[in-house]
């Protein structure tokens, strides 16, 4: 089955230049409704909502509030699972994850042979504008249909990925604006000067965006610097050295993408000249290097856990 090339095909530049007005009227309609007129609000569960909104619409083809909501929920469980202890226990985030994933592929083989049903009778036209479409038109490799039980499957990790990584990178933004008065109002001043271009119902378009060069450069910075992933595993292919560390091959390394962007000082070599060093000394160093030390040692705790690619089979 060839997800990877559905989804390119769905994400190339030529395609999303068509989804352009699509994604502004959709911005459009969840702010009027969720921002407007709000002295405060929580700007995660919001950025959480309009991307999963807007991923229902684009990769199933699903309108209706109602089932986009029962659909949310869902998911929500799942994704609140995917990083608790494995313990299947009524009660325990794994053991809601593993219901809410039983339900979602219920609901998604549901859909798969509904939208069958309706090609084979000829009630209406496989759509080329969804994933979902694209991908019922998939066979293995022997001319079979993909099941039902693996389109389920890949529906579920496309929506995840496409929901978690954009909602996660909406905020961060959001966040550095916030913090960078300065560059937000260069972000306000460009988009500002895009609106005035536009009629007052006209709806963005791909043009609008190839203007958006200092808003793009923004974006492009804080994944930067806020990676949405903390890092990917690799296998040595060969011995050898880096600084004063000898990797054999075969050893699994870690790549961490937010520690390449800073300059990590070497926690080790830190400690082991403290141990030379007088108490007062000690002390200061101590204090001066806190804000170091509890950034590394998260960084420990985070590359111990597996990698979302694991859990997430583990779950489904």
């Amino acid at each position: 089955m060839r997800i990877r090339k559905v989804v390119r095909a769905f994400t190339e530049p030529a395609a999303l230049q068509n989804y352009v007005g699509f994604v502004d009227a959709v911005a459009e309609e969840h702010l009027l409704k969720y921002w407007e007129c709000k002295q405060q609000l929580k700007v995660q569960p919001l950025a959480e909502k309009f991307t999963f909104t807007l991923a229902c619409r684009l990769i199933l083809n699903i309108h209706e509030s109602e089932e986009v909501e029962e659909l949310e929920k869902l998911f929500n469980r799942l994704v609140s699972g995917l990083i608790a202890w494995p313990v299947n226990l009524p009660g325990t985030r794994y053991n809601r994850a593993l219901q809410a994933s039983k339900e979602l592929r219920k609901k998604f083989e549901t859909m798969i042979r509904q939208r069958r049903t309706d090609v084979q009778e000829k009630k209406k036209l496989v759509s080329k504008q969804d994933i979902f479409s694209l991908l019922l038109q998939e066979k293995y490799k022997d001319g079979e249909n993909v099941s039902e039980s693996d389109l389920a499957n890949k529906i579920t990790g496309v929506i995840l990925a496409a929901h978690i990584s954009t909602s996660s990178t909406m905020v961060s933004i959001i966040k550095s604006l916030a913090e960078l008065p300065q560059v937000y109002e260069g972000v306000l001043k460009e988009h500002m000067e895009i609106a005035k271009s536009k009629g007052p119902e006209e709806l963005l378009n791909f043009e609008d965006i190839r203007k958006m060069r200092y808003s793009w450069n923004v974006a492009s910075e804080v994944l930067r610097l806020q990676p949405l992933s903390s890092g990917t595993f690799r296998e040595a292919l060969a011995d050898f050295q880096y600084n004063e560390f000898i990797i054999r091959k075969g050893w699994k390394l870690h790549w961490g993408m937010l520690l390449t962007q800073k300059k990590i000082l070497n926690t080790f070599r830190i400690l082991k000249s403290l141990i030379h060093r007088d108490l007062k000394e000690i002390n200061r160093e101590f204090h001066s290097r806190m804000s170091h030390l509890a950034e590394v040692l998260t960084y420990v705790l985070e590359s111990s856990m597996l990698s979302y690619k694991s859990l997430y089979s583990c779950i489904m």
